[in-house]
């Protein structure tokens, strides 16, 4: 039985195709760790497209500068933030993304086991 902290409606699903980057394989590779990251940007669920966008494209050119070392698979826009799935060889390198990328950084959660159908 699982009781969830706090339950959010998912406004949109970003990905970096939104921002014009690539697509982050389906699996990443046994480097690299996924992460689940919470970056609290209140109300980006509502934000208009264009401002999706540029949060998309900042992110793509961090991407661009660790040189491969983190991937951007994709994220889950709500009222109160963004909950990403990234994956990187550790968090310190989320961690550098998000400035690069002049994104907020909240709680980085090491994914240990994926269920899905």
């Amino acid at each position: 039985r699982v009781t969830p902290l706090s339950i959010s409606e998912v406004s949109f699903i970003n990905s970096p195709v939104v921002g014009g980057g690539e697509t982050a394989p389906l699996v990443g590779s046994d480097d690299l760790q996924t992460y689940v990251i919470e970056r609290p940007i209140p109300g980006v669920g509502s934000f208009p497209l264009a401002k999706k966008e540029g949060i998309s494209r900042a992110s793509n050119a961090a991407i661009a500068q660790l040189d491969g070392r983190v991937e951007w698979a994709h994220s889950y826009l709500t009222d109160i933030g963004t909950f990403c799935v990234y994956r990187a060889s550790d968090d310190a390198e989320i961690a550098e993304h998000a400035e690069l990328a002049g994104a907020p950084l909240g709680p980085i959660t090491a994914v240990e086991q994926i269920i899905s159908k």
